[in-house]
């Protein structure tokens, strides 16, 4: 399967402002009963690959692909100063999970 094979039943062509509260409201109505989290993909062409403002990051300083630990150690870092800064928790939910909390980044 590819990507856009995947990607395309859930696609909508955004052209005006109005177009935006449509879909955002309809999304408000169905996700609550099914319980759907949805993240924002955030790519124009489902065919481009998906990496992580991180991994790019560390690809351009460090010069080089990256391999998951690396990823690993510098996740673990940002982590550090998340909770450093008290930014784990969550006034209405307590502790967050490690992907919400590297989410709110």
């Amino acid at each position: 399967m590819q990507p856009t094979d995947f990607w395309q039943p859930f696609e909508n062509e955004i052209a005006s402002f109005d177009d935006v509260v449509r879909v955002i409201n309809r999304l408000m109505q169905t996700s609550p009963s099914t319980r759907t989290q949805f993240a924002w993909r955030g790519q124009v062409n489902a065919d481009w690959p998906l990496h992580s403002s991180l991994y790019r990051r560390l690809n351009l300083t460090k010069n080089k692909t990256c391999e998951e630990i690396d990823m690993q150690d510098m996740e673990g870092d940002i982590l550090k100063e998340l909770h450093r800064w008290g930014l784990h928790n969550s006034d209405t939910n307590g502790r967050l999970s490690i992907l919400n909390q590297l989410a709110i980044l």
